[in-house]
């Protein structure tokens, strides 16, 4: 196993990591995958990956949560638990409604699984359940997503060239484009934001660079786009032009009338971009210079990108012991939650906290789980 030493997402603050391991051999979440897998299978756990669970069922006398109300192939099925219920249905990447309310942005993307669409929350929502850090995610960054589907590309975004930069719907710069750390923070005046996100938000770029290789590469091993739907995106780009994805434009007026910009402060914006090339320091938002080439080669190019992240973290409270919390921080009786759907981290997520979360607080919904008395 080969690690590169860290100290984290955010080692200026204190009580930082100093010194974490992160390994970079093969796919370590399928191995972690398939351990899970393997001892389910020892257990005969029963799993039905069409089974959604829509509804919480709840002892109107006890205030106990008995089951849970599911629709397979169109039908309920209505689901008695032993003891108890574990939600553990992830956030809510993909339900654009609950992305405006609680995250502040128009829509955004997942880079995951888009049937992560907060059934859970909304369950735990309307037996009681307390609400935090609804208006968190590791995230938001930038990418591209094919039109009409509902997840984005993630995190591959890393082109050979450096001659690109992300417009907003004024045609201007917004932010350093590669600050690809921190899961969509940025600091900002001694704290750190999210990302600001005003969409819609193209990716400009020209001839020298389309020709540097694929924007995103092939055999990633990460995110929907490569495990699942297998997209391998071209070497020049070329079918993604031809698609209509990247727009094309001999000069950069005309791109600017094509994808909605004004024409005269996208001349401008790339002009200043010109010159912090040619200075080896960006002027605006202090991107670092080895990142840093001209674009100005014809013809030049367009390809919009969406706010992506990983996942949300907010959803119902819970305590220590894995219980689910009611508005007066009461524990709802016999129901338990893990993962990300109200994950503990606030703000500042650090890089593989929800897989550690998952394992930690399955593991204590668990135990706690098994302690309760079974039903006749």
């Amino acid at each position: 196993m080969q690690t590169i030493p860290s100290q984290g997402e955010y080692p200026d603050f204190p009580g930082k990591a100093e010194n974490v391991c992160w390994d970079t051999e093969g796919n370590g979440f399928q191995r972690l995958w398939l351990t899970l897998m393997e001892n389910a299978a020892k257990r005969n756990v029963r799993i039905q990956y069409e089974m959604r669970a829509t509804e919480l069922v709840r002892d109107f006398k006890t205030g106990e949560v008995r089951g849970v109300v599911a629709e397979n192939k169109g039908k309920k099925v209505y689901v008695k638990a032993k003891k108890a219920v574990a939600l553990c249905t992830g956030g809510f990447e993909n339900n654009q409604e609950m992305i405006r309310d609680y995250l502040g942005m128009p829509c955004g993307y997942p880079k995951g699984s888009p049937y992560n669409t907060g059934d859970g929350i909304k369950m735990a929502m309307a037996i009681g359940a307390d609400l935090w850090h609804m208006d968190n995610q590791a995230g938001p960054d930038f990418n591209f997503r094919i039109p009409g589907k509902d997840w984005a590309f993630g995190y591959a975004f890393s082109p050979p060239g450096n001659g690109w930069i992300w417009i907003a719907k004024d045609a201007t710069r917004f932010t350093n484009e590669t600050y690809f750390t921190k899961h969509g923070k940025i600091p900002f005046h001694g704290v750190y934001i999210h990302v600001p996100t005003p969409l819609p938000v193209h990716c400009v770029f020209d001839e020298t660079m389309r020709k540097s290789g694929p924007l995103y590469p092939p055999n990633y091993f990460f995110c929907w786009w490569a495990m699942i739907e297998k997209y391998e995106w071209s070497a020049d780009n070329s079918a993604e032009i031809e698609k209509g994805w990247i727009v094309k434009a001999d000069t950069l007026k005309e791109l600017a009338g094509k994808i909605g910009k004004d024409p005269a402060t996208l001349e401008k914006t790339v002009r200043t971009w010109n010159r912090s090339c040619a200075a080896g320091k960006d002027s605006e938002f202090g991107r670092t210079s080895v990142k840093m080439t001209p674009i100005q080669k014809p013809p030049f190019y367009a390809a919009e990108f969406v706010p992506a992240f990983t996942n949300t973290q907010g959803g119902p409270r819970r305590n220590a012991k894995a219980q689910v919390l009611d508005t007066n921080r009461k524990p709802i009786p016999r129901l338990y939650s893990a993962g990300e759907m109200g994950a503990l981290y606030s703000w500042h997520y650090q890089g593989g906290g929800n897989i550690l979360e998952c394992i930690v607080f399955g593991r204590i919904a668990g135990e706690n789980v098994v302690t309760e008395k079974a039903w006749a």
